[in-house]
């Protein structure tokens, strides 16, 4: 009898350890966001990565995971949590690699991508004209950037 409570409080610590030991978001309620994204009515593909800054300082800005269609998800924190935390949010663009419209840069940078003429607000969410709002339940915008 002795060895069934032995073994029943050894499992019963692991099952405590177990459940406490999980990963979660720290921080405020996540929200669905998807859409679809197009930079100069394409995909974004390999040439551009496209950021969301948050317009409340303190929110936690997520990254977007945008597939070769242009389809995007959004994912927070550094496990990659499913979401957004509701709020408003500015669309940085930048530039990783040049395209035929001639992206690369030249100068001191050294040949680092730069982004073409029209495109040269969303470098910085200060200059970024497009904004989105994240509201609470599942959200889907498209983002379109000239």
């Amino acid at each position: 009898m002795t060895h069934c409570r032995v073994a029943f409080g050894v499992v019963c610590t692991l099952l405590m350890f177990a459940v406490g030991c999980g990963s979660s978001f720290d921080g405020p309620k996540l929200y669905p966001l998807s859409g679809k994204i197009s930079v100069n009515g394409q995909a974004p593909g390999e040439q551009f990565r496209v950021y969301l800054i948050a317009s409340t300082p303190g929110t936690p800005e997520p990254q977007l995971l945008v597939k070769e269609d242009g389809t995007y998800e959004a994912l927070t924190g550094t496990e990659g949590w499913t979401g957004a935390a509701a709020g408003k949010y500015k669309v940085v663009v930048e530039a990783l690699r040049s395209g035929e419209g001639g992206y690369q840069g030249g100068g001191a940078a050294g040949g680092q991508p730069t982004l073409p003429p029209e495109l040269a607000a969303y470098a910085a969410a200060e200059t970024s004209p497009t904004e989105i709002e994240v509201t609470t339940g599942s959200n889907t915008v498209d983002i379109t950037i000239p």
